[in-house]
């Protein structure tokens, strides 16, 4: 295991070298949209290892890959590798680059009336603005994260919206307000 990397076990990273076969015999038989999900998918696998820069990589080539079309299905797509591409480079402590790929993730979610999307990709921009140190921000992005995944049926992600609002008012010194959001 590289530093920072959880042990998740032969099950999960036998799952990671699967993705990986599977994506190259997709990429022979040249279906793109296929491949394109396989590259993302490994890449958020990797990203639950910790393994943050192969998930960088993963992202980054299933970016390379999107075409510019007017098929729903292609934007939605973009929008979500953006999301993750986001996601991983917070990890890596590249904020900028974060915010750059969560903005345009958020403009192809809302391009979409992806409300499901949005929710997520908002929750993420707070992460990279309290990372920053910008609580303001990063409570105005959580709150409206929250109440975008409650008008979409979303309560894994206005659960945790919601929890980084409450660790944001413990950060703040804001205990009642806390509690009131950890329940």
């Amino acid at each position: 295991l590289r530093a920072g990397q959880r042990d998740v076990g032969p099950p999960l990273q036998g799952v990671v070298h699967r993705e990986g076969q599977v994506r190259d015999r997709r990429a022979r038989a040249g279906d793109l949209q296929d491949q394109l999900g396989q590259l993302n998918d490994r890449g958020l696998v990797r990203g639950y290892t910790g393994d943050f820069s192969g998930a960088l990589a993963d992202h980054e080539a299933a970016l390379r890959l999107v075409v510019p079309s007017k098929d729903p299905d292609a934007g939605y797509s973009h929008g979500q590798i953006e999301n993750d591409l986001g996601f991983a480079l917070w990890n890596l402590g590249r904020h900028g680059d974060a915010l750059a790929a969560l903005t345009t993730a958020l403009d192809l979610r809302r391009a979409h009336h992806d409300l499901y999307g949005e929710g997520i990709t908002l929750n993420n921009i707070g992460n990279v603005h309290r990372s920053l140190g910008r609580t303001g921000e990063a409570l105005a992005h959580y709150e409206d994260a929250a109440e975008r995944c409650r008008r979409s049926k979303n309560p894994l992600y206005e659960a945790i919206a919601l929890n980084n609002m409450g660790q944001l008012a413990v950060d703040r010194g804001e205990l009642e307000r806390a509690e009131r959001l950890f329940i």
